[in-house]
């Protein structure tokens, strides 16, 4: 599996840009990727609106980000001053990077999932672990396994 760093916006609009690179890490996954976004797991403990702290997490990440095969820019929601600062470290280092929009079916979740989850606020993750399938989904049961579907042969989701 190809280790992917994601460069994804978080200020701003924080709970949708967390829900934003929720499903970039999704699109990720469904390329067969490891992905790494270091402001959704810095942001757990860190206050990313500390300039001390956004400093720290994004410090954190660029040194993860020195293992990643390739840097994943997603555009779909502009390029930030941070994601400016990750593709500017993935070019000085002669990193390879890549720019990309989420696929339709993804983008069009954005507005429509649930709310993100946002530090000391407690809200549920966009996409949980499907109880009945295994599978990834925005609910458990998945949609498919509400509407009658089971797993299929190889173990793997119909969803």
């Amino acid at each position: 599996m190809k280790k992917v760093v994601i460069e994804s916006p978080l200020s701003g609009d924080f709970a949708r840009n967390l829900r934003y690179a929720r499903l970039c890490a999704l699109d990720c996954i469904n390329r067969g990727e490891a992905p790494y976004a270091s402001h959704l797991l810095m942001t757990q403990f860190l206050d990313d609106r500390n300039p001390e702290h956004r400093k720290l997490g994004m410090e954190a990440g660029f040194a993860w980000g020195e293992a990643a095969d390739l840097v994943v820019v997603y555009r779909d929601l502009g390029i930030s001053a941070g994601m400016k600062l990750g593709i500017d470290r993935a070019e000085a280092s002669g990193k390879p990077f890549a720019f990309r929009r989420l696929p339709a079916d993804l983008l069009a979740r954005l507005d429509d999932g649930p709310p993100a989850q946002t530090p000391g606020m407690g809200g549920r993750p966009v996409v949980v672990v499907c109880a009945s399938c295994g599978g990834l989904a925005y609910s458990s049961p998945c949609d498919a396994c509400a509407q009658g579907a089971s797993p299929d042969d190889s173990g793997g989701a119909t969803c």
